[in-house]
């Protein structure tokens, strides 16, 4: 999803849309199926850390330049996409770890296509190698991450991706990693401070950000430590989510986004908790 500095709609369960999308959703819906061309996603990978502080956590956020052609300005987690050398490595650990091949999901690494919105290695390899490289944090095994949430770029946006979200807890660090490419700030936070700033327009976040940077929120209300936090976001089911565009006659701009789940396209209703 893309921003570009225009303004955000706000949808059903509170999903924020923004404005740029809309253009590309009415010629989606005008066009039925096969008369849009639509971009496969590329799959990527993304990691909540999370560090202790007092009686509480924080979790880290990178502000992306506003030169950056997607997602400018938007404060994400480190990520990016899954590199060839990705699958190699992935392909060591299972060779290395006779464990590691009796899981379905995390042995497919041939071919990504096959494991549509499902947790895989190669992701969690991914996961590691970009959090090193844009923080400088070692965050260790691939298969201790936690698997949390699963994101699908509408199919209106030209760029897309197929993200797994992963979760950690690292220990005690110093000051936000310094700035790099991919960021130009970053900031250790507690979770209920940035979804107040989110919601007050004092912090731009992709709809996926924020849904997790609520759930976390929600954790440390509910007084749960950083692991607490990270093992209940763990065992939640995870469901590959993708924004859809509907017709809407009584919405202001005639449609309304929902959710479905990128494999079955069934709806889902993130309020329930489904």
């Amino acid at each position: 999803m893309n921003d570009e500095g225009a303004e955000v709609r706000r949808a059903e369960g509170g999903m924020a849309m923004p404005r740029s999308l809309l253009e590309r959703a009415r010629q989606l819906l005008d066009a039925g199926p096969g008369g849009f061309e639509i971009v496969e996603p590329r799959s990527a990978a993304t990691v909540a850390l999370l560090r202790s502080t007092g009686q509480t956590f924080e979790l880290l956020l990178q502000r992306r330049p506003a030169t950056m052609v997607f997602a400018p300005r938007m404060h994400v987690f480190p990520g990016g996409v899954v590199e060839d050398g990705d699958h190699d490595q992935a392909r060591w650990l299972q060779q290395d770890h006779a464990e590691v091949a009796a899981d379905a999901h995390l042995a497919c690494c041939d071919d990504l296509d096959d494991c549509f919105g499902l947790d895989v290695l190669p992701a969690r390899v991914a996961a590691v190698r970009e959090t090193a490289e844009e923080t400088g944090y070692q965050i260790g095994d691939p298969r201790s991450l936690d698997y949390i949430a699963h994101w699908v770029t509408p199919e209106v946006e030209p760029r897309r991706y197929d993200t797994r979200f992963y979760a950690t807890v690292i220990g005690a660090v110093g000051p936000p990693p310094a700035v790099n490419g991919e960021s130009d700030a970053a900031h250790w936070i507690r979770p209920g401070e940035a979804l107040r700033m989110h919601l007050a327009g004092e912090m731009a976040m992709l709809p996926p950000t924020a849904v997790v940077v609520r759930q976390f929120a929600e954790y440390a209300e509910a007084g749960l430590s950083a692991h607490e936090s990270v093992v209940r976001a763990g065992a939640a089911r995870v469901r590959p989510l993708l924004p859809v565009p509907r017709n809407e006659p009584s919405s202001p701009e005639g449609i309304l986004w929902v959710m479905v789940d990128a494999r079955t396209r069934e709806q889902i209703d993130l309020v329930g908790g489904s």
